[in-house]
């Protein structure tokens, strides 16, 4: 406690002003916080302060939903093309099955005529023979 007391003396001889500045500012900080002005300007900032989050938060959902309408759009997009190349595949499956029946049916034609011996091989009918040695 002594030590104390010196202090004391020393501040209030070599910086008496200050000091009193000081505490008047801490005294005018603690009156301000309760008065009614400073906690209407606190009010006036807090509901500032929410709007504005508001707003941001407004204009977040509102990209959210074009970009949500940009996807849905692409995945529309997407489907009816897949729809498009499924049935152009059916499609071509179709006549890719419609060639193979007519080239089996064209083999199966070719192996029936090569099975059977032809008519009248190696030799040539009397006009024909005429026309040939007329040429």
């Amino acid at each position: 406690m002594p030590a104390l007391a010196l202090l004391w003396r020393v501040a209030r001889i070599s910086i008496p002003l200050p000091l009193g500045l000081i505490a008047a500012a801490a005294v005018w900080l603690w009156l301000d916080k309760a008065s009614a002005v400073r906690t209407a300007v606190n009010d006036a900032v807090r509901e500032l302060v929410a709007g504005s989050q508001i707003e941001a938060l407004q204009e977040q959902l509102e990209t959210q939903r074009q970009v949500n309408e940009a996807w849905r759009r692409l995945s529309e997009a997407n489907a009816r093309r897949y729809e498009k190349e499924r049935e152009a595949r059916m499609a071509f499956e179709q006549e890719l099955e419609e060639a193979r029946r007519a080239d089996e049916d064209t083999q199966e034609e070719i192996n029936d005529l090569s099975s059977k011996p032809a008519q009248g091989v190696g030799t040539v009918g009397p006009d024909l023979g005429r026309r040939l040695r007329n040429r």
